[in-house]
């Protein structure tokens, strides 16, 4: 597995776990089943990026609130606070 797969996988588990929802909650919101949902947190990463398709990208993107599907991949590659200040524009 390369880094930036095992970021994505261990920031998966931790926003999961710092909103304090439950596998079975964010695997109905991607409309799997608990045991799948558990194997994006638990593989080696193939299994993830075989079976996380860009409609659950999206549906994680629309279910933590964020403002874009390029914010959903920072924050899974743990690029966030870059990606923030490469993007922050002032009012």
């Amino acid at each position: 597995m390369n880094i930036l797969t095992k970021k994505v996988i261990n920031n998966l588990k931790e926003l999961r776990e710092h909103v304090g929802i439950s596998q079975s909650k964010i695997a109905e919101v991607l409309g799997v089943d608990q045991g799948t949902y558990s194997r994006y947190e638990n593989s080696d990463g193939e299994y993830l990026k075989k079976n996380l398709n860009i409609k659950q990208t999206i549906d994680l993107t629309n279910f933590y609130g964020l403002n874009s599907l390029n914010e959903t991949v920072a924050l899974l590659e743990g690029k966030y606070n870059e990606y923030l200040q490469t993007n922050w524009r002032k009012n």
